[in-house]
């Protein structure tokens, strides 16, 4: 099966998963506010964020794996491969066994962490042991998927999701409408994770007949340490950008703002993953890509098209979401749940940087990179903290998402110089004409975003679904031939038509 085959193979089935988690994540929230309540909901935003930080135990285990196995799976050296597997479940189990003892460590603070909660400390701390149990569960049987993504085979560790995910979101839906217990709530979270994992283990000793129990190889278990190392400081700069704004928000203004807060974030981190699920097959084909080619040139000339089509896929997405999310709230939960047009405008701006400079990310993983960009990760981390702190006790909220553009920002500059300097090694022309590129999509992003606003203000009429369904097709169609008009002479939009339509014929 060629490359172009498997990135679409991969993508459809990774697009449809998150379809249908995206679909149920709202309707599950909206029965959760409904028959549970806001309180609840930002004690569980909170929590999660709290056992985000514990999930950092992983090190960076699993992205030195994945790195590690793309010349075994390419040499078909099936040994080494079942020695690396062998590693990352041992490293799974500890992981599992970490968070366990953790969540046991962090009850005595968790009243640090809840402003404005009124709930015996009883059920606080049953609910954070349930919650963490749930956690443990995605750890549980988890190490082969591994395997499968390396492979350039997640679509079946998907398709294996999708079943999951309908079966227990079901469940999870009857529950909170008919019984209103937050309990069966999470324990149905821990169920999901774990059935999910078992199922992928079991077809994937079938599918692998040569992984078998093995004593761990020291030789190969101290490469991966030495990678473990350079992206362990990456993990714990990702947590600070993606698990401390709702810590922040709860301790700094009250527990509730994370459930108000959490209804805008929600919409962002499923569009992510619904783009996540579309572009993550192409990681691995990067990393085997690097394996055989050796030309700098061709490796910027595939990150330049790579670029163009997140920005395209940035442009399509992101423009009508921000045009229409507090339509979508009131639609969805009604006009006391909306918060500022400023929130979502660096929510926007955040979900922009996210999907467009991740192309850098994707070339770093590939490369093996990881020790050039981690001072630069923790420097972008740090400033999350401090200002998003600092601006939170100005401006509330919206001074947090400050902060994570900030940071955003830094990242984007590091990963960049380490991709150029470090990774292809094209010099300073090259780099600058890679910002002037991306501060132009900036710009055409900018156009398409004002001139969707612009024309959707002129639709008459409170806000309704066949307005806002009308408001989608517009930013999508007008963003699309603004951008066509804009971006018509570069030579990677040529290269995008090409690709298009091979892809039809085929």
């Amino acid at each position: 099966m060629n490359r172009k085959v498997i990135v679409l193979k991969n993508s459809l089935i990774g697009l449809i998963s998150q379809v249908v988690t995206f679909v149920f994540a709202f309707i599950t929230r909206s029965l959760f506010i409904q028959y549970i309540g806001i309180e609840l909901l930002g004690i569980n935003g909170t929590f999660a964020s709290a056992l985000n930080a514990l999930s950092i135990s992983e090190f960076g285990f699993q992205t030195a794996i994945v790195y590690s196995l793309y010349q075994p799976i390419y040499k078909r050296d099936f040994k080494k491969v079942n020695d690396i597997l062998n590693i990352l479940k041992v490293v799974y189990r500890c992981i599992g066994a970490v968070i366990a003892i953790g969540s046991l460590l962090l009850l005595p603070f968790l009243k640090y962490m809840l402003v404005g909660i009124d709930l015996p400390v009883g059920n606080i701390y049953l609910y954070f042991l349930l919650q963490a149990s749930a956690s443990v569960g995605t750890y549980l049987f988890a190490y082969k998927r591994t395997l499968l993504y390396a492979n350039q085979k997640e679509y079946f560790s998907k398709i294996i999701d999708v079943f999951v995910i309908c079966l227990f979101n079901v469940a999870q839906c009857i529950t909170i409408y008919k019984f209103k217990s937050y309990e069966l709530y999470l324990l149905l979270k821990f169920g999901q994770a774990f059935a999910s994992n078992v199922i992928i283990h079991v077809f994937c000793t079938k599918f692998y007949p040569y992984l078998h129990k093995d004593q761990i190889d020291k030789k190969i278990l101290f490469e991966i340490i030495k990678n473990v190392k350079n992206i362990f400081l990456g993990r714990v700069a990702g947590f600070i950008y993606s698990s401390t704004d709702n810590i922040i928000i709860s301790m700094f203004i009250n527990t509730v703002s994370v459930g108000y807060y959490g209804n805008y974030t929600i919409i962002v981190l499923n569009m992510k993953n619904l783009v996540n699920g579309l572009l993550a097959p192409i990681t691995p084909i990067v990393g085997n890509y690097f394996v055989e080619e050796n030309s700098n040139v061709k490796r910027e000339d595939i990150l330049l098209l790579y670029t163009h089509i997140r920005f395209w896929i940035a442009l399509i997405i992101i423009c009508p979401l921000l045009v229409l999310i507090d339509d979508f709230i009131v639609i969805w939960l009604g006009e006391k749940y909306l918060l500022s047009t400023l929130l979502a405008m660096l929510l926007a701006t955040d979900f922009y940087i996210h999907i467009v400079h991740s192309a850098l990310l994707d070339y770093i993983n590939g490369m093996g990179l990881f020790g050039f960009e981690k001072y630069i990760e923790m420097q972008g981390a740090f400033s999350n903290i401090v200002f998003s702190i600092i601006f939170a006790k100005f401006i509330g909220i919206e001074g947090v998402l400050v902060g994570t553009v900030i940071s955003q920002c830094l990242f984007w500059l590091g990963r960049s110089i380490v991709v150029y300097y470090k990774g292809i090694q094209l010099g300073k022309k090259h780099f600058g004409l890679y910002w002037l590129r991306n501060v132009y999509y900036s710009i055409v992003f900018v156009v398409c975003v004002s001139v969707c606003s612009m024309l959707y203000s002129c639709v008459n009429g409170v806000p309704s679904v066949k307005k806002f369904i009308f408001g989608g097709l517009l930013c999508v169609g007008c963003s699309i031939i603004l951008g066509i008009c804009m971006l018509f002479k570069f030579k990677e939009q040529q290269k995008l038509y090409s690709l298009i339509k091979n892809l039809i014929k085929k």
